[in-house]
């Protein structure tokens, strides 16, 4: 698998009322896409709630979506912070969370 040829999606992050990732709407978004062929996922960039997410929901969307994909297609994930050791600190949760079986890894975030 070629990294990041192809058709690449960026959904939305679905959020409840409360600020929470509707995880249920997340996958059936993520299944969508994956039925649909798309090559690659593009997660928690900045379209949809992502900006308004904590640390944790941001980890639960990763988590989801890294489990809905199971490692067909590569998953790029955003990170951001208010500060560039923010933006590290969230780098190295990602890694940790194994967003590596899903494509996303170092040459992601070059």
């Amino acid at each position: 698998m070629e990294f990041l040829s192809g058709l690449s999606a960026f959904p939305i992050t679905p959020s409840d009322h409360y600020g929470r990732v509707d995880t249920v709407a997340l996958r059936r978004l993520i299944a969508r896409l994956s039925a649909a062929q798309v090559n690659s996922i593009g997660l928690l960039g900045s379209t949809g709630t992502y900006m308004y997410l904590s640390r944790e929901e941001r980890r639960r969307a990763l988590a989801e979506t890294l489990d809905e994909t199971a490692g067909r297609m590569p998953v790029v994930v955003g990170v951001a912070g208010g500060t560039a050791k923010g933006a590290r600190r969230d780098l190295r949760r990602n890694r940790r969370t194994n967003a590596g079986r899903g494509g996303c890894g170092r040459a992601a975030h070059r």
